[in-house]
């Protein structure tokens, strides 16, 4: 299934449009936890369905284009709440003796780590 402006306005990809006025008897803290349901839900389908697409790593099939200084990506922290993940600038590559790069050194606003490939995600931005 994917996701539509609806999953993010309704909590799901069917339903009525949202009502502009505000009904008197809403109770703010029930809407405060659906909405961090709804934000928990997409962060959890982002990080089991998106990130392992930026991460794709075919085995010998497809050349894959490799992590290169100056590179925007996400670094994947199981330890790191949602939305959180520390994102950062690919400042040195570390190959292995294949030539293929099998880790990195990240620069993000907390320092600069050293992490494997396979817990770096490259983020595609559109010029």
């Amino acid at each position: 299934e994917c996701l539509t402006p609806n999953h993010f306005l309704l909590g799901e990809a069917i339903g009525a449009p949202p009502c502009l006025a505000i009904p008197e008897n809403i109770c703010l803290r029930v809407a405060w936890r659906k909405s961090q349901q709804i934000a928990d839900s997409f962060w959890k389908r982002w990080v089991n369905e998106y990130l392992p697409e930026l991460v794709k790593r075919n085995k010998w099939t497809k050349p894959v284009e490799p992590l290169k200084v100056g590179d925007l990506v996400v670094l994947g922290e199981d330890t790191y709440p949602r939305g959180r993940w520390p994102r950062g600038i690919v400042v040195a590559t570390h190959p292995g003796k294949d030539g293929q790069v099998r880790s990195a050194e990240v620069k993000t606003g907390h320092g600069i780590f050293r992490r494997p490939a396979t817990k770096i995600a490259k983020l595609h931005l559109e010029q």
